[in-house]
């Protein structure tokens, strides 16, 4: 906005919400998730650490972050996988972003580095995509490829380890 441009409501109201603060989503799931062999599976999530303008449910579409006010956001998760079962080999199991149900390019997925040996391993990734404010929405989904299935696991002792789904607002798309 320049000065002399006309203001309108939604620059006023963005104005606003930007005075406030950058919006933020930081959701989280508590409870374990079985991953299907050979299926993209979005994590759900049932606890909210922040969500100041309702951007997640926690009873509709719970997989899901619909950003209320348009603009780029950084998405960053960490997927916590629970003890391999026997044959589930870690390095089969990709985690990556979706906007709309559709993987968001390029390269946000990612997998773990470690062998069936070890107990549990964490994924991490992050990337920034646009959304309209009003019916796009992200998702965190996970497919594995061993044969049988993989759990998504959470503890709370001695420190919780829970998969974390977080969106902040960047700023308006140039």
């Amino acid at each position: 906005m320049s000065a002399g441009d006309p203001i309108f409501a939604t620059d006023y109201a963005l104005a606003m919400l930007m005075s406030k603060g950058r919006p933020l989503v930081r959701i989280r799931q508590t409870v374990s998730q079985t991953i299907a062999h050979a299926t993209n599976t979005p994590l759900t999530f049932d606890t909210e650490d922040w969500d100041d303008l309702g951007f997640h449910s926690g009873t509709t579409n719970t997989d899901r972050i619909t950003p209320t006010v348009a603009g780029v956001y950084r998405l960053s998760a960490g997927c916590w996988m629970a003890a391999p079962g026997a044959g589930v080999d870690y390095t089969k199991i990709r985690f990556f972003f979706t906007k709309n149900g559709t993987a968001i390019p390029p390269g946000n997925q990612n997998s773990p580095d470690a062998a069936a040996t070890n107990t549990e391993d964490a994924i991490y990734a992050s990337c920034q995509a646009a959304a309209n404010g009003t019916t796009d929405f992200f998702q965190i989904v996970i497919n594995q490829s061993n044969s049988g299935t993989a759990s998504k696991g959470t503890s709370v002792s001695p420190v919780p380890f829970q998969s974390v789904f977080e969106c902040v607002y960047d700023g308006p798309v140039q």
